[in-house]
């Protein structure tokens, strides 16, 4: 299993946040013998993820059921603790994904940012046409990104 992606990637530090992770088999690699008896290697298309009841996730050091969806597989993210990486966003929590419920697959591509929820004070204009785009400024606190 190999772990390709998270989306969203950051949440509120109060948990709740569903996440989708996807992940494949990998690269399948076979060795027929040739009419000459010399194996030669056949790279094969990853296969799909497996269907499995025993979905699970690992957020930082709780591990939670998931669920397998057409995307990959979808966890819900436990509220944020001080036990995790902190950067200037707010907090990190690795993720790791199992299909067995035994054997937990990390990446680096599932890291999880609890970040404090956003105020918003102001939108610059309040008001403007429905069919019309352009450009609006928000004023507030704890943006992140």
């Amino acid at each position: 299993l190999v772990a390709t992606g998270m989306w969203p990637s950051a949440g509120p530090i109060a948990g709740g946040t569903l996440v989708t992770l996807t992940a494949d088999q990998g690269s399948r690699t076979i060795y027929p013998m040739d009419l000459d008896f010399v194996q030669r290697a056949t790279l094969l298309p990853p296969d799909p993820m497996p269907s499995s009841r025993w979905v699970f996730c690992k957020i930082g050091h709780d591990t939670v059921p998931g669920r397998q969806v057409a995307d990959g597989i979808e966890c819900m993210v436990t509220a944020c603790t001080n036990t995790q990486t902190v950067n200037a966003s707010g907090m990190v929590r690795q993720m790791e994904v199992s299909i067995n419920g035994q054997e937990f697959v990390a990446s680096d591509l599932l890291r999880f940012l609890c970040a404090d929820m956003p105020i918003v004070d102001r939108v610059v204009p309040s008001l403007g046409a429905s069919e019309v785009g352009g450009p609006i400024t928000m004023y507030g606190r704890q943006f992140t990104g």
